[in-house]
């Protein structure tokens, strides 16, 4: 674990900040998955938060419990679809009321302030979702894919008369 969740900072004017939390009180002790577009963002233990920043539009996020026990198969399942604003921040807390379905529950910072206070940052795991970016970085721009290579040339056959002689490692 990182730091102690204070309180959650004003998102950028071009982003949304998503905090993702589980609180201390969960009935499970195995790790929760966060993914984001079906790619990796996080595993949450009981306790503790994510935090990203993403580019304003639609992001589908899903919670899976010991998603390792299956493969990692529930990064295929479409999640719950957000619809991000630009300059807002949203709340999250994974819901296990419905185990061994995880859901996530939104809520305002009002609502969740004592359920998410003395969290803390889950710092053990590297995001790989594309959608979760730095607070305040640009989204990344679409990378233009170059044109195929051009094919090499037919190998040429060559015809060596018997008798031709080349120095060794020549």
């Amino acid at each position: 674990f990182g730091e102690v969740y204070t309180t959650a900072l004003a998102a950028p004017a071009e982003q949304t900040r998503v905090l993702v939390y589980r609180n201390n009180q969960a009935p499970n002790t195995l790790p929760v998955n966060i993914y984001l577009n079906g790619q990796y963002h996080a595993s949450l233990l009981r306790g503790g938060f994510t935090e990203f920043c993403a580019a304003p539009g639609a992001v589908n996020i899903k919670a899976a419990l010991d998603d390792a026990s299956r493969l990692h198969t529930s990064k295929l399942d479409a999640g719950q679809r957000l619809v991000l604003k630009a300059g807002q921040t949203v709340f999250l807390k994974v819901d296990e009321s419905t185990s061994p379905v995880i859901g996530l529950l939104s809520g305002t910072a009002a609502q969740t302030k004592a359920e998410i206070e003395g969290t803390r940052r889950q710092i053990h795991t590297i995001s790989r979702a594309k959608a979760a970016l730095t607070c305040g970085q640009p989204a990344a721009v679409a990378v233009v894919t170059p044109p195929p290579a051009p094919k090499p040339p037919a190998p040429r056959e060559y015809a060596l008369e018997t008798d031709a002689l080349f120095e060794f490692g020549k």
